[in-house]
């Protein structure tokens, strides 16, 4: 990459929404030198967020960005954020926050700090991978990492792939966070590691490996 264009206090906004989609800290963007090179056009081939904090909100429709509204939304024109207008080039986002809500409940949010966000979106792909501290009750760490190839305008039919992974899980958290899935243990830890596979809303294959200890049913 060649020259930076730094900035403090960042604000994203989708146009005629109130509320920001992305606060930040501060910003970098990085400039695609051989790009420029090539083509004779700058563009930006990094953008770095630096202490962000996003919102997302679990409704009975799915996942909602504030700011945004529902993701995924690609079969609406309108739809302020669509993964194909996404530019080429890379976004990263270290030491950000995390809040997610779930609507459906009265429990309280959950906030996942030190989070790490890596997303790269290429011609053939988009690639993004997560990292966060857990909150205590809830075990050490959490990994994601997805993949989308081919078209990105029609979500339906696009080929995607992804990696869960928890490191130290504690299920009694889980299971508060989560009463929808019904009475939970009463005690138990370990590592968990799901991998699926897929095309559009469907799931071709799933894997999960579980490695608990101390696991007690509740009386």
């Amino acid at each position: 990459y060649g020259p930076e264009l730094v900035f403090e206090d960042a604000v994203i906004r989708v146009p005629g929404r109130r509320d920001a989609l992305v606060t930040a800290k501060a910003g970098r963007v990085g400039f695609d030198w051989w790009r420029f090179v090539r083509t004779g056009r700058l563009a930006s081939g990094r953008v770095t967020l630096d202490g962000a904090r996003l919102y997302v909100y679990v409704t009975d429709e799915g996942l909602e960005l504030r700011g945004q509204g529902a993701l995924f939304r690609d079969r609406d024109p309108n739809a302020p954020l669509r993964l194909d207008r996404l530019p080429m080039g890379r976004l990263a986002g270290p030491d950000s926050t995390l809040t997610v809500q779930d609507l459906r409940a009265r429990g309280a949010p959950l906030a996942l700090a030190e989070v790490e966000i890596d997303a790269e979106r290429t011609r053939a792909a988009l690639v993004v991978a997560g990292r966060a501290r857990l909150p205590r009750e809830l075990g050490e760490r959490l990994q994601v990492a997805a993949r989308l190839e081919g078209d990105l305008a029609s979500l339906d039919r696009t080929p995607w792939s992804g990696t869960v992974t928890l490191r130290d899980a504690q299920l009694p958290g889980w299971a508060a966070f989560a009463p929808q899935w019904g009475t939970g243990p009463a005690d138990g830890h370990g590592d968990v590691r799901a991998e699926l596979r897929g095309v559009g809303p469907r799931v071709d294959r799933a894997a999960t490996r579980v490695a608990l200890a101390d696991v007690k049913a509740r009386a």
